[in-house]
């Protein structure tokens, strides 16, 4: 992975960790429950990338969140290559109840096709409950989807791979409208991509934001870079 993607996913983690996943009482600031560790104060005592102990109720390094409406969270577990769902979050334990990208819940294997994920970071959910998933998949950029997540198998039942661009695609967060249009933010191409309800449609890009036309993929600074490192002028 490419020193600046680090660096930004690392602040974007340090933003998504900072504020937490809290149901806190009207009025404070204090969360009230604590996924991913035992409690509020206990930190493994290994370390999750040399030393990685995966189980149902641990998280390395936290991506994305969403939760549905009957209150399922969904967490991107970037580092484990998975996407846990914890049912009913707020008023059972904070044990996992299912996991997308591995067969089980102490396997990390990098991955892709219909059951495996590579560096899986937004997560979003639609107004139906089908699971949305910004996979880096360092060989295959996609989005993938999930089909009713919580009472079917645990298979991308739809992929959409945004067009390269110049740098190449890499699919970091994901939203879905009420309308069920799925949104596409490209870190690489510095754009967001927007598909018209690809469950019932295709999974051709309908409009682009932060660019002119679907073409274009870079800023004005990163194409004189570009021109300069291949052409040496």
């Amino acid at each position: 992975m490419n020193r600046t993607l680090t660096t930004l996913l690392t602040m974007l983690l340090a933003v998504l960790n900072a504020g937490g996943m809290a149901r806190a009482a009207a009025g404070d600031t204090v969360a009230d429950r604590v996924f991913g560790h035992p409690d509020f104060t206990t930190f493994p005592l290994t370390n999750c990338f040399t030393d990685p102990s995966p189980d149902a109720s641990t998280i390395c390094l936290s991506g994305g969140v969403a939760v549905d409406q009957a209150g399922t969270l969904y967490v991107g577990d970037f580092q484990w290559n998975r996407v846990l769902a914890f049912q009913d979050a707020l008023t059972t334990d904070a044990v996992a109840d299912r996991v997308f990208g591995q067969p089980d819940f102490t396997s990390i294997t990098s991955g892709g096709g219909p059951g495996g994920l590579t560096y899986p970071f937004g997560v979003a959910l639609d107004n139906c409950g089908n699971l949305y998933v910004a996979d880096l998949n360092a060989g295959s950029p996609r989005v993938a989807i999930y089909r009713d997540p919580l009472t079917t198998d645990n298979l991308v039942d739809l992929e959409i791979h945004p067009s390269d661009g110049l740098f190449g695609a890499y699919p970091l967060d994901v939203a879905v409208d009420r309308a069920g249009n799925l949104y596409v933010s490209d870190l690489n191409n510095n754009r967001v991509l927007e598909y018209d309800r690809p469950l019932l449609t295709d999974t051709v890009a309908d409009r682009v934001f932060g660019q002119p036309d679907f073409a274009t993929t870079s800023t004005a600074q990163e194409t004189c870079m570009w021109a300069m490192a291949t052409t040496g002028s």
